[in-house]
């Protein structure tokens, strides 16, 4: 969630203007951070934090702490966008400090709510959850209506994430109603995005289809190249469902080409695996592993455990349809411990699922119980009723229960 104003292109040279010649201080540094937010979203990350880090060294020597939080937040995002987490939460949490002290609470909940962000993306789930919920109680109680509904969106995307699909369409629906109230149209695409998702879960891929089209249509009428992508990162999930390939390669080939000219490693290794999901059910297997290992190197590099976890589960769900049962186990034994070091204890009770599948194949019964054993008492911790059923399920079946 971005507190610094996102200039257009005409203003760029004003911009730079002000950043070299005005004599007041703080309209000097006010133009660093705006230019700084340009060229971020312009993909430019070294201008970006050059930028960024003047704003914010000017503002400390000046004593404008207001300043100089609004710089460590747009550090802290540009670095999220990289990739680079543990400089994101850095940054993030110096803002938090300083607007703490300041006593801002805007600020603190745009803050909050960055952190959120971050913590979703690094799979720690029950703190992304909290920290969203203290970002939407600190605007409701400054009546921040339109920030308000964007924490509506958050708070979505965390329940379509744990499967309580009713509850996210909930906070959906009620975003979408203050947004159109407001007239926010990025905002409106948003949830139309946010529905979307849950209408692909609950198998209404028609509504989902129609709804992310409308969101296509706003977000070129306002230029916006990364709402684009994540408009045709969804379609390209709901014509892969619908068995439209060659629909959904398009859609991830132009997501492809916007997260590459944008630099944001974490979508673009995202959006690699959707494509090589769409090959893999091609049949080009040859071709999805390739692309499979693509967004494996990339997940890598920046250092994404959350993304490195999925991925790994999804080659290991690969590996037993092939059944290679023993690389599928060296899969989900690594999802397993990436899953447990970012926390999300529902990824690894589901994973556990998997393995023990993987050991029964491998013919090591003892093994499989141990994992469905485990799996079931995590599932009964989280209470998901109908996950603890699959499992008790499963014992039944084998013969192990």
């Amino acid at each position: 969630m971005e507190i610094i104003p996102l200039i257009l292109a005409h203003e760029v040279t004003i911009q730079r203007a002000k950043a070299v010649q005005n004599r007041d201080m703080r309209a000097q540094i006010e133009a660093c951070l705006l230019l700084g937010r340009y060229y971020k979203e312009h993909g430019d990350f070294s201008r970006a934090e050059t930028l960024y880090r003047r704003a914010r060294n000017k503002a400390r020597l000046l004593r404008l702490p207001d300043i100089e939080a609004d710089a460590c937040s747009g550090l802290g995002l540009m670095y999220q966008v990289e990739g680079r987490m543990d400089s994101a939460v850095e940054c993030i949490d110096a803002a938090l400090a300083i607007n703490e002290e300041r006593g801002d609470q805007e600020r603190l909940a745009v803050g909050y709510s960055n952190k959120g962000f971050v913590a979703q993306l690094m799979g720690n789930i029950a703190e992304s959850h909290q920290l969203h919920l203290r970002a939407l109680q600190l605007h409701a109680a400054a009546d921040n209506r339109a920030y308000w509904a964007e924490e509506c969106g958050n708070l979505g995307r965390l329940a379509l994430q744990q499967n309580q699909l009713a509850e996210a369409e909930c906070y959906f629906q009620q975003g979408l109603k203050v947004c159109q109230e407001l007239g926010d149209m990025p905002g409106i695409s948003g949830h139309y995005q946010g529905l979307a998702l849950v209408y692909i879960e609950q198998q209404r891929l028609a509504e989902a289809e129609a709804i992310l089209k409308k969101g296509v249509v706003l977000e070129g009428k306002l230029l916006r190249d990364e709402g684009l992508a994540h408009h045709y990162s969804v379609l390209g999930i709901v014509y892969r469902q619908m068995g439209r390939f060659a629909e959904a390669k398009a859609m991830y080939q132009q997501t492809l080409a916007i997260q590459q000219k944008l630099g944001n490693k974490q979508f673009e290794a995202r959006t690699l695996r959707g494509l090589a999901e769409v090959l893999w059910e091609e049949g080009d297997a040859q071709a999805a592993w390739a692309v499979f290992r693509q967004s494996g190197a990339i997940l890598e590099e920046i250092g994404d455990n959350a993304g490195r976890a999925v991925l790994a589960a999804f080659l290991g769900d690969t590996d037993m349809t092939l059944e290679n049962f023993a690389a599928a186990e060296q899969e989900y034994r690594q999802a397993l411990h990436l899953f447990a070091n970012v926390s999300d204890l529902a990824a690894v009770a589901a994973v556990k699922v998997s393995l023990g599948q993987a050991y029964l194949a491998n013919q090591a019964p003892f093994d499989a119980l141990l994992q469905w054993r485990q799996a079931l008492a995590l599932y009964r911790e989280l209470q998901q009723d109908d996950r603890v059923e699959y499992v008790e399920e499963l014992l039944r079946t084998s013969g192990l229960g």
